[in-house]
């Protein structure tokens, strides 16, 4: 039979199908349809409605078995589609991202235990991109106070590198001139960012951090557009993404911006947003190379390549768990941009935000 429910299924109905199809009716065909329409669609295909308690609807049974399959029912998804147990059962630490969820893009902390989120900034304008100073204490963030939140921000904004504490409190601006600059990462002692500056496109500078909150910069990279770098545990080595083959692909350099070299080749399709995993043998990132954006890692040194996600949807943005076992990433999977996080081999996908806005741009630390 038809069992019928809203689509964007969150948590409190992520359970109930595989509860019904084990409990209750193993050939179970399960509609997901927006909100408005489900009485109406129930009614059309004689569907039974499920929303996270007892079905509605023309339950199938009879006499005694009927009376067990909703006992069955009722007890398992009490406990199965009721209050949303911790984000990621067995892990720690905290999430940072951004959303939009408050009406303006905003930087929010999930507690990955509990699954608890607060909203870090409450300015009017734009704050985007959040990244962990190592020791947890700081977080770097882009910012516009006073933009209106535009689609192609932050390389369209006039946008700023700001450093606040862990709880959003003290907020520090960190300039480099007028053109828009985006944190990227913290050197391992964070005694520097790494800093993407979008002038002709987008270059990469390191920004050498004084008690004040600002500092002295040394450029890294010039001529075609480059980004999206990472710092290596060690220290020794950035991974960035540079156009300057055509098609946005990896590189590597050593930490003062000599010897780079190429890391991945692929002329078809973008590879990008490259992060290290924290024991510095692994490279996460995401590639277009299979006809949408998915997650994939590698070895440092490109090889042993594996793809992580397989999904219609659009995966990217990967960041790594602090002691590398899992890779929290933004899927448009449920219909927006959530973040998801899964096992470093692939395995046990779960989502862990659930709303109607975008949110985006993880950062993970203890």
């Amino acid at each position: 039979m038809r069992w019928i429910t809203r689509e964007h299924v969150k948590v409190d109905r992520v359970a109930c199908p595989w509860l019904i199809r084990r409990y209750v009716d193993p050939e179970a065909e399960f509609l997901f349809v927006p909100a408005a329409d489900v009485a109406a669609v129930a009614e059309r295909e004689g569907a039974t409605v499920w929303s996270g308690s007892a079905p509605r609807g023309p339950v199938r049974y009879d006499g005694l078995v009927r009376r067990l399959v909703l006992l069955v029912m009722a007890a398992s998804m009490a406990v199965a589609c009721g209050p949303a147990p911790g984000p990621t059962a067995g892990a720690s630490g905290r999430i940072v991202f951004s959303s939009h969820r408050d009406g303006t893009t905003s930087i929010y902390l999930l507690d990955v235990t509990t699954g608890e989120e607060i909203r870090l900034t409450s300015h009017d304008g734009y704050a985007d991109i959040p990244r962990w100073s190592p020791d947890g204490m700081r977080i770097a963030f882009t910012a516009d106070w006073a933009a209106a939140d535009p689609p192609d921000c932050p390389s369209a904004c006039p946008a700023d590198v700001w450093i606040m504490d862990a709880d959003g409190d003290h907020t520090k601006r960190i300039s480099l001139g007028d053109t828009a600059e985006v944190a990227e990462s913290w050197s391992p002692d964070g005694a520097s960012l790494l800093i993407d500056q979008f002038d002709d496109g987008g270059n990469l500078q390191v920004v050498t951090l004084d008690g004040s909150g600002s500092g002295s910069s040394v450029a890294l990279t010039s001529g075609p557009p480059n980004g999206h770098a990472d710092w290596s545990p060690d220290g020794t080595t950035l991974v960035f993404t540079s156009l300057r083959d055509g098609d946005r692909e990896l590189y590597l350099m050593a930490f003062d911006g000599t010897d780079q070299r190429n890391l991945t080749r692929f002329p078809e399709a973008d590879d990008n947003l490259a992060r290290w995993s924290p024991d510095g043998r692994r490279i996460v990132f995401f590639s277009e190379r299979d006809g949408n954006r998915e997650i994939y890692v590698m070895d440092a040194d490109g090889r042993n390549l594996v793809r992580l996600t397989d999904s219609p949807a659009d995966d990217w943005f990967p960041e790594w768990s602090p002691d590398g076992r899992q890779i929290v990433f933004v899927s448009n999977r449920d219909g927006d941009d959530e973040l998801f996080v899964m096992a470093a081999d692939g395995m046990g996908l779960r989502q862990i935000t659930f709303n109607d806005a975008e949110d985006g741009k993880p950062d993970w630390t203890d």
